[in-house]
């Protein structure tokens, strides 16, 4: 059984025993990976059906029908090799009185790591260095994905800081305007952007500003 299918079962596992909020997040999760604005618009039809209809028994039904129409979708596409997205060899930063390094970190496609250290240890200067906002003192990172400069490659990074900025207007004008300036069509980017909120659990604050 591949990575795909062990997915697939799991999300049958979560809507057999009722577990509707986690199968609903992996079912975007797949809606996603279609990449196509047809799938896009059911899940988001379907989220603004479960809005409307909490305790409605269909509920699973609606759901599995769902899971299966994007499994013929997905399970057809071959299944791709984690490529390595990134390396940093003796990477070093130097400050007044504080150097960071060496470093030597290589990242692939879907992992998932933890930075851990005190305040001041510099792992906020690690990750601005890999993004592309600090230059580092002596070392070398390699990208392993197409750019052409360092805004391109900025754009395909993102490093959210500490502090943000503060936003103006509602969360989804925002979220709308950047899905937009990352080259999301008029069509996509509002689907998207609902996707994305339901996924990472914010869909009641969406309006708010």
């Amino acid at each position: 059984m591949n990575e795909f299918e062990k997915q697939y079962q799991e999300i049958l596992d979560f809507l057999k025993f009722e577990d509707y909020p986690l199968a609903v997040k992996r079912i975007i999760d797949f809606t996603l990976d279609t990449q196509e604005i047809g799938f896009y618009t059911k899940t988001c039809n379907l989220l603004n059906w479960l809005d409307n209809n909490p305790d409605d028994n269909s509920k699973k039904e609606k759901l599995q029908e769902l899971l299966a129409e994007l499994h013929s979708a997905l399970v057809k596409r071959p299944q791709q090799i984690r490529q390595n997205i990134l390396e940093a060899s003796e990477l070093t930063k130097k400050y007044s009185g504080f150097t960071l390094g060496p470093v030597n970190l290589s990242l692939n496609e879907g992992d998932i790591i933890g930075l851990v250290g005190e305040n001041g240890n510099g792992k906020t200067t690690l990750l601005r260095s890999l993004c592309g906002e600090l230059h580092p003192t002596s070392g070398h990172i390699s990208y392993n994905f197409k750019h052409e400069d360092l805004y391109d490659l900025r754009t395909k990074l993102v490093y959210i800081p500490q502090r943000t900025d503060t936003w103006y207007g509602s969360m989804m004008d925002n979220l709308l305007f950047t899905a937009t300036s990352y080259g999301f069509s008029p069509q996509e980017s509002p689907l998207v952007v609902e996707l994305v909120v339901a996924r990472l659990g914010l869909r009641k604050f969406r309006k708010h500003k």
